[in-house]
Protein backbone atom coordinates (compact mmCIF):
# COMPACT_ATOMS: atom_id res chain seq x y z
CA UNK A 1 0.00 0.00 0.00
CA UNK A 2 2.88 2.40 0.77
CA UNK A 3 4.37 1.77 -2.67
CA UNK A 4 1.07 2.60 -4.33
CA UNK A 5 0.81 5.83 -2.32
CA UNK A 6 4.36 6.83 -3.25
CA UNK A 7 3.69 6.08 -6.92
CA UNK A 8 0.49 8.14 -6.83
CA UNK A 9 2.28 11.02 -5.12
CA UNK A 10 5.03 11.07 -7.76
CA UNK A 11 2.42 10.91 -10.53
CA UNK A 12 0.48 13.83 -9.06
CA UNK A 13 3.65 15.88 -8.60
CA UNK A 14 4.62 15.27 -12.23
CA UNK A 15 1.14 16.20 -13.48
CA UNK A 16 1.08 19.37 -11.35
CA UNK A 17 4.44 20.40 -12.81
CA UNK A 18 3.12 19.78 -16.33
CA UNK A 19 0.01 21.81 -15.51
CA UNK A 20 2.04 24.74 -14.19
CA UNK A 21 4.28 24.70 -17.27
CA UNK A 22 1.27 24.73 -19.59
CA UNK A 23 -0.43 27.46 -17.55
CA UNK A 24 2.71 29.61 -17.78
CA UNK A 25 2.94 29.00 -21.53
CA UNK A 26 -0.71 29.98 -22.02
CA UNK A 27 -0.20 33.18 -20.02
CA UNK A 28 2.88 33.98 -22.09
CA UNK A 29 0.95 33.47 -25.33
CA UNK A 30 -1.95 35.58 -24.08
CA UNK A 31 0.44 38.37 -23.15
CA UNK A 32 2.28 38.33 -26.45
CA UNK A 33 -0.81 38.37 -28.63
CA UNK A 34 0.37 35.27 -30.42
CA UNK A 35 -2.58 33.10 -29.56
CA UNK A 36 -5.39 31.93 -31.80
CA UNK A 37 -7.08 35.33 -31.46
CA UNK A 38 -4.02 37.04 -32.96
CA UNK A 39 -3.93 39.60 -30.19
CA UNK A 40 -7.62 40.43 -30.52
CA UNK A 41 -9.89 40.71 -27.55
CA UNK A 42 -13.58 40.57 -26.79
CA UNK A 43 -15.97 39.74 -29.62
CA UNK A 44 -13.23 39.88 -32.23
CA UNK A 45 -11.21 37.23 -30.40
CA UNK A 46 -14.24 34.99 -30.06
CA UNK A 47 -15.15 35.39 -33.72
CA UNK A 48 -18.56 36.81 -32.82
CA UNK A 49 -17.99 40.43 -33.75
CA UNK A 50 -18.32 42.11 -37.14
CA UNK A 51 -15.95 40.93 -39.83
CA UNK A 52 -13.79 43.69 -41.23
CA UNK A 53 -10.71 43.80 -43.41
CA UNK A 54 -9.45 42.93 -46.88
CA UNK A 55 -11.63 40.57 -48.83
CA UNK A 56 -14.74 41.28 -46.79
CA UNK A 57 -17.81 41.08 -48.93
CA UNK A 58 -16.53 38.17 -50.94
CA UNK A 59 -19.17 35.58 -50.29
CA UNK A 60 -18.37 31.94 -50.68
CA UNK A 61 -21.35 29.65 -50.75
CA UNK A 62 -20.56 25.98 -50.72
CA UNK A 63 -23.80 24.27 -51.54
CA UNK A 64 -23.62 20.82 -50.08
CA UNK A 65 -26.90 19.26 -50.94
CA UNK A 66 -27.53 15.58 -50.79
CA UNK A 67 -30.16 14.37 -53.19
CA UNK A 68 -30.45 17.60 -55.21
Amino acid sequence: MAQKAALTTRFLQRKMAEYEALRAEIEEIKGSGGGPSGGLSGDAAMGTGPIEGPGVGIGIDIGIGIGK
